[in-house]
């Protein structure tokens, strides 16, 4: 029979090895806990003394009318500033407050570059201050983004050269003095230009022939046009709908060589006036005819296609 070994272990020894434990679980992890926090501590230090992160670069896209010198010069950054310290969204509404700017938008890069992207608003018609004398250039919204002889030094296509033809011209608009970066909010003026910049846009013929856009108190809004129709009369409500109906209207005159001295778009439901047209009443017969199914070849044409089906 094998009497089994038995260890004595002393006081000593086993408080030893609580400690030990203590330690390993408790006071290590602190310790690490510790070197780390130092260690950030003494990278950020290093970091806000060091010019690694001092902006040294800023990069501008989608400047066409500005200059990147006139972009950055009007954000006022510091000459020495770190990264961190750029508020990306102050700058941006810096930007916007540009009247030739529409959209801005800032970001930043480590370790020290600055990312800035702008939208620019596009010229789209001039407009003449009656008051002061001044002509400006103003966009689809209303805005006016600087005097038309600014718009063209910085522009590298002339204001004459950007279309079809030379920007339309807002006529008949007065009252108190206006100055850049002011919106003209007169009557349906934003959306009769929506509309019209997306006619441009779209190539529909008419707009070739656009010269003046005419406000009047009493009869809404109207086109001055260089052939084909003198005037387009549109008022103040549909502007949308109205205006849809004028391509085909203007389309079909020139297929036919009538010239007429107005086209009114008004008579919603009743179609287009074509008003004092060089058409003499024996031709309006013809091209009527031309365009115009009889009632009886109507039916005729109905029945056979019933009857075929």
């Amino acid at each position: 029979m094998t009497v089994p070994e038995i260890k004595f272990v002393s006081a000593s020894s086993e408080r030893r090895v609580r400690i030990r434990r203590l330690l390993s679980r408790r006071v290590i992890p602190l310790l690490v806990l510790a070197v780390l926090a130092y260690s950030i501590y003494d990278l950020v230090h290093y970091s806000s003394g060091s010019d690694l992160f001092v902006l040294q670069d800023v990069t501008v896209e989608g400047d066409h009318l500005l200059t990147e010198d006139e972009i950055v010069r009007c954000l006022a950054i510091p000459a020495r500033i770190f990264v961190w310290e750029i508020d990306p969204e102050s700058l941006e509404e810096k930007l916007r407050a540009q009247p030739l700017i529409r959209e801005a938008e800032v970001r930043r890069i480590l370790p020290g570059s600055l990312d800035i992207h702008v939208v620019e608003r596009t010229p789209f018609l001039t407009w003449r201050d009656s008051l002061g004398g001044i002509r400006y250039a103003m966009d689809e919204e209303g805005v006016l983004l600087a005097r038309e002889d600014e718009i063209e030094r910085r522009s590298e296509v002339p204001l004459t050269e950007g279309g079809p033809g030379p920007p339309p011209q807002l006529v008949g608009l007065a009252g108190e003095r206006f100055t850049v970066g002011d919106k003209i909010d007169a009557r349906s003026l934003t959306e009769l230009l929506s509309v019209l910049k997306l006619a441009i846009e779209r190539g529909e013929v008419w707009t070739s022939s656009l010269q003046e856009i005419h406000y009047s108190q009493t009869e809404g809004w109207s086109l001055k046009c260089r052939s084909t129709a003198l005037e387009v009369r549109v008022g103040w409500e549909r502007i949308v709908k109205r205006l849809a109906k004028l391509e085909p209207v203007w389309r079909f005159l020139e297929k036919e060589s009538v010239y007429a001295e107005y086209l009114d778009l008004r008579f919603d439901e009743q179609g287009v006036v074509v008003g004092g047209a060089d058409c003499p009443p024996d031709r309006w017969v013809e091209i009527a005819k031309q365009y115009t199914v009889p009632r009886s070849d109507s039916r005729h044409s109905t029945r056979g296609t019933r009857n075929s089906a």
